[in-house]
Parts: structure tokens; sequence; C-alpha cells
């Protein structure tokens, strides 16, 4: 009956070290469960954690790319404002300089006429001055010959004169002061008889016609004469 009960507690002790061994068992398979339920919890968070991270950067590079695009903008208005003030500034200077151009055209324009005016003016002008020394030059020639006459007429007048001189004549230079006053007579080519005779009768007369006109006299202040005898 001992070895019974002996028996009896040994079945019971294995069946408590089986149910012991079974309770390990589970245990250590919930432990695994737990293990594997904590090793997949650390591997979503770290897929979470990285993929938070990968949103991260992703949000990063949008934030840096929206920034680099808002300054692409912001410098691409710039240099829009910078290319329009250039435009203005350009069409502001062309418009100055086609007002310069037109003003030095028309500049050019009023000198041409100014030219063309001073020129009109001045070849007027020169026609006018001939046309008065032209007449001067014929009124200067009427008086140097009205007055070459008159001398020739006293010259006549004071001189004495024979049929031996018919058809001879003698070259006188006569040099006289503005009152007429004869002051020196000389011959040139001629009858020796008639230029003596003539050269008397210059001498004789001491005054010859003069002009008054200073320009008149000027031609007649010496004056040469070809002097025939008139009988």
């Amino acid at each position: 009956q001992r070895i019974q009960e002996l028996e009896r507690k040994a079945a019971e002790a294995r069946k408590a070290r089986e149910r012991e061994q079974q309770r390990l068992e589970q245990i250590a398979e919930q432990q695994k469960q737990e293990e594997q339920q904590a090793a997949e919890a650390r591997k979503r968070a770290q897929q979470a954690k990285k993929e938070a991270e990968q949103l991260a950067e992703q949000r990063r590079k949008e934030e840096q790319a929206a920034k680099q695009a808002a300054e692409r903008r912001a410098q691409a208005e710039r240099e829009a404002e910078e290319a329009a003030r250039k435009k203005a500034a350009a069409e502001e200077a062309a418009r100055k300089a086609e007002e310069e151009r037109k003003r030095r055209e028309e500049e050019e324009r009023q000198r041409r006429l100014a030219a063309e005016r001073e020129a009109q003016l001045q070849k007027e002008m020169e026609e006018e001055r001939q046309r008065r020394s032209a007449a001067r030059r014929r009124q200067v020639l009427s008086e140097l010959e009205k007055y070459q006459a008159l001398i020739q007429q006293t010259i006549q007048r004071n001189w004495n004169v024979d049929d031996s001189m018919s058809g001879k004549s003698c070259e006188l230079t006569i040099s006289l002061a503005p009152s007429g006053f004869v002051k020196s007579v000389t011959t040139g080519a001629g009858d020796p008889a008639v230029c003596r005779s003539a050269e008397n009768a210059v001498l004789k007369a001491t005054t010859l016609p003069v002009s008054e006109d200073p320009e008149v006299y000027q031609q007649m202040s010496t004056i040469k004469l070809t002097v025939k005898p008139q009988l």
C-alpha cells in the first residue's frame, strides 16, 4: 500500500512536472510570440520611421524645390523688370536719338538755307558791285576821255604851229598836280620839231583841265597823249 502511495505521489509529481513543463513551454511560446510581435513592432516602427524620414526628406525636397521655384520666379521677374527697364531705356534713347537726328537735320537744313541765302546775297552784292564798278569805270573812262579832250584843246590853243608840221605828231607824257598844275612834261616818239613846240605849248598853259574826282585824277595824274597840230 505504501508502494502504491509512493507510486501515486510519483505519478502526481510527474504530472505536476509535466504541467509545469507545459506551462513553461507555454510561457516560452508566449515569450517567443511576444518577442516576434515586439520584433515586428520594432520593424514596423523602423519602417514607419523610415517612411517618416523619407516623407520628411520628400517634403524637404519639395520645400527646397518650391523655394528654388520661387527664387527662379523672383529672378525671372527681376530679369523681366530689368529687360523692361532696358527696353524702355533703349526706346527712350532711340527716341532721343531720333529727336537729335531730326534736330541736326533741321539745323543742317537751316544752315544750308542760310548759306544759300548768304551765297545769293553775296552773288547779288557782287553783281551789284560789278554793275557799279562797271558803271564807275565807264564814268571814269568817260571823264578821262572828256578831260583828255579838254587837255588836247588847251594844248591846241597854246600851240604855235606852221604848215611844216602838217601830218606829224608827238607823244607827250605829262605829270599833273591835283590842281592841274603841270609838274613836268616829257616827249617821246614823234617829230622833234613838233615835240618841242608841243612841249612849249604845255608849259605855256601852266595848268591843264583836271577832274575833281580823285579816281579820275588818279588815272590822269600822269597822262600820255599823242598830239597832232591842227592846221
